[in-house]
């Protein structure tokens, strides 16, 4: 029985999380995953990023210690606790609008050339946030789970409209805010909308990296 311990901890530190959607960001992954965004925003300067999901603002941090950094970021969150520390965010030498509402709520977001994010995804909420950003950006760069790659449903609903055009497999599992791994994979991924719907057998190249 004590063997079995760590598990249950684990699996009750899941439950905690899920039940309150939040899963932070640790910063070196953060930092990472911003590095990579350049490639995409060199031909956006200045541009402005959609953070739709951004808790205590993880993944907003390295894009304001850059050298290259966005002209605004619109920061969603619906957790009032985590508001402070995205509001301290905002400098005068980038615009951090946070809104304190739900994204998948507001009819009119606005327009952007890239969204950076971890979605929520119990009850498939990343594939809700993922169509929904990709109807106002121009492109997402995100940590999502890796099951969100796999299942007709997905298939159905995400992947007949979105393209992956870059893919990095985590080898290890984030520790999110917590001394407890989630019992879920995830990957990097770098997605742009479709402009006509894939049709079944469909295939496409795409780049695929390991991070360590």
């Amino acid at each position: 029985m004590t063997a079995a311990q760590p598990y249950l901890a684990g699996m009750e530190h899941e439950r905690r999380l899920v039940s309150e959607s939040q899963w932070y960001t640790p910063p070196d992954l953060a930092s990472r995953l911003w590095d990579w965004c350049h490639v995409l925003s060199r031909r956006h300067v200045p541009f402005r990023v959609l953070e739709p999901s951004a808790g205590d603002g993880a993944l907003i941090r390295p894009m304001l210690a850059g050298k290259q950094t966005p002209d605004e970021v619109v920061a969603y969150e619906v957790d009032p606790a985590r508001l402070p520390a995205l509001r301290v965010l905002d400098t005068a030498l980038v615009s951090v609008d946070v809104r304190p509402w739900d994204f998948l709520a507001d009819a009119n977001p606005g327009r952007f050339d890239l969204a950076v994010t971890n979605p929520p995804y119990e009850r498939d909420q990343d594939v809700d946030f993922t169509l929904r950003t990709l109807e106002c950006s121009t492109a997402a760069v995100g940590i999502y789970r890796s099951a969100l790659v796999h299942g007709a449903g997905r298939w159905n609903r995400l992947w007949r409209h979105v393209d992956i055009r870059r893919m990095a497999w985590l080898s290890s599992r984030p520790r999110f805010g917590g001394e407890h791994q989630p019992m879920t994979d995830f990957v990097a991924l770098h997605l742009v909308r479709r402009s006509h719907a894939r049709k079944q057998g469909e295939a496409h190249t795409l780049n695929v990296e390991w991070w360590t």
